[in-house]
């Protein structure tokens, strides 16, 4: 990110942190390097996580004297302070003009007579032309939306008397010993500002990124393994039979982030969190990106769906370009503040999520059993698609007895969704021997029809009419 002085631009200084190596799985933490050309793409894939061996990982021990010098210079985050929203503002147009003249800190006179300190930090939105853009228009819109949800996180932050930012460029890192998942963690998107956390994920679970063996030119896809001897190898390909993902608990990320609190990160710092469809919308239960906000009482930036990082060479030095794709349409960034820092939250009558929440990721956090109406719109990955399809079922348990939830997609493009998703998967899951069934569970998954059949076995209402030009609507009925 570069800071602007009159017309020219200058680089502003990161701080380069000494990398050690050491046997045992951990968290790390990265520091600018130079970047290793990557060759084909990267995809953050998302099976689920086996238990067994962990994955070997080189480690970046603790370096207190390093992670101090990073470490905010506003006044002490920590403090339990509020500020109203105009507050918010007053303080955010200070640190946005202390940065760009390149700063470190600014004082500011509030409009209520408050004289606060904060330190320099962007206006995200300002930036938003450093983020590499996707290859495909389709995604271009999320270059403008995750530069939106970094200022917003911010602006949580600011409210709740964090005004203190890292120093340079902050990412904690699962790699195992997967070079290329390594390689793509350095040259990725990372903002001043903010901790890059970059793992794989699924909207229930975290997991290190597996050793990869690379296989001949002409021999099979991409393969993962836990232990090398669990790979066996041949002339000319590279044969799997164990994926082993190795799982990561919410504690252990939280647990690496109070350590690295504790040698100087300032409190309230977001997190941007590169791991796929940790922003979804599960079926049952908070999405991980919500139980992490809550447990490090950071506000956290989250994937909807499959988060694809394609490698290109931009003048000269090799850069991720990152979309975030899903199998019911172009997901989205979203934004989960820790439970307890939520005011105004919708607690009954009618709702129309679009207008009233963040996304349809609130609506896990509102009470159950308090709604009269709620409508569903938008894109169909809204509320569809195997990484967001527990919306239906968690909007019909906020309806009050009684209570009606109406929904409307179009089928025509559903059938086209699972024609797309059947003849990926059968390319990606077949070929590694898993069964067709997993094949036709996906693709029921994009269908609206496969949550509103299990609303109906649960005691639901449901009703469903075909509507012109090919939609259909349906309607829930809470039991009295």
């Amino acid at each position: 990110m570069r800071r602007r002085h009159g017309t020219a631009q200058v680089e502003a200084t990161v701080l380069v942190l000494a990398i050690v190596l050491l046997g045992v799985p951990a968290f790390r933490a990265l520091g600018v390097v130079e970047h290793a050309a990557i060759a084909d793409e990267v995809q953050g894939s998302s099976p689920p996580p086996t238990t067994g061996l962990p994955t070997p990982e080189r480690v970046l021990p603790q370096v207190p004297s390093a992670v101090s010098a990073q470490a905010g210079l506003g006044e002490l985050a920590g403090s339990a302070r509020r500020f109203a929203k105009k507050s918010v503002a007053e303080m955010r147009r200070a640190a946005e003009v202390a940065f760009d003249a390149g700063q470190a800190k600014t004082t500011v006179r509030l409009r209520s007579g408050e004289v606060v300190t904060v330190d320099a930090l962007p206006r995200y939105a300002t930036y938003a032309g450093e983020v590499p853009l996707p290859n495909s228009d389709d995604y271009a819109h999320q270059v403008t939306e995750l530069t939106r949800v970094l200022d917003e996180a911010w602006d949580a932050s600011y409210a709740h008397g964090h005004l203190s930012r890292p120093r340079g460029r902050q990412m904690f890192e699962f790699t195992g010993v997967d070079t290329k998942q390594r390689a793509a963690a350095r040259a990725i998107y990372s903002p001043e500002g903010v901790v890059s956390v970059y793992m794989h994920g699924s909207p229930i679970s975290m997991s290190r990124h597996a050793f990869v063996l690379e296989p001949e030119s002409k021999g099979s896809a991409r393969a993962v393994q836990v232990m090398a001897e669990k790979a066996k190898l041949a002339t000319g390909e590279t044969r799997i039979d164990d994926f082993g993902y190795s799982s990561i608990d919410i504690e252990t990320v939280g647990r690496r982030l109070d350590r690295a609190e504790s040698d100087g990160l300032p409190r309230g710092t977001p997190l941007l969190l590169r791991a796929c469809s940790a922003g979804g919308c599960p079926k049952g239960d908070l999405s991980i990106a919500q139980r992490l906000a809550d447990r490090v009482e950071r506000p956290v930036i989250a994937a909807s769906d499959i988060h694809y990082r394609s490698p290109k060479t931009i003048d000269g030095k090799p850069q991720i370009l990152v979309h975030i794709d899903g199998d019911a349409g172009p997901g989205e960034w979203r934004l989960f503040l820790p439970t307890a820092w939520h005011e105004g939250l919708p607690t009954r009558g009618r709702l129309r999520p679009s207008t009233r929440l963040r996304g349809m990721h609130e609506l896990y956090l509102l009470p159950d059993g308090a709604f009269q109406r709620i409508t569903i719109d938008g894109p169909l990955a809204n509320f569809a698609g195997r990484q967001n399809w527990g919306v239906l079922t968690t909007a019909a348990e906020k309806l009050a007895p009684g209570g009606r939830l109406t929904v409307e997609w179009s089928a025509d493009e559903v059938v086209g969704l699972q024609i797309a998703a059947i003849r990926k998967d059968r390319t990606s899951f077949l070929s590694t021997g898993q069964a067709e069934s997993i094949v036709e569970r996906n693709a029921a998954r994009i269908d609206p029809q496969t949550p509103l059949d299990s609303l109906e076995k649960a005691g639901f209402h449901v009703r469903v009419e075909s509507m012109p030009n090919g939609r259909r609507r349906a309607t829930v009925t809470a039991p009295q």
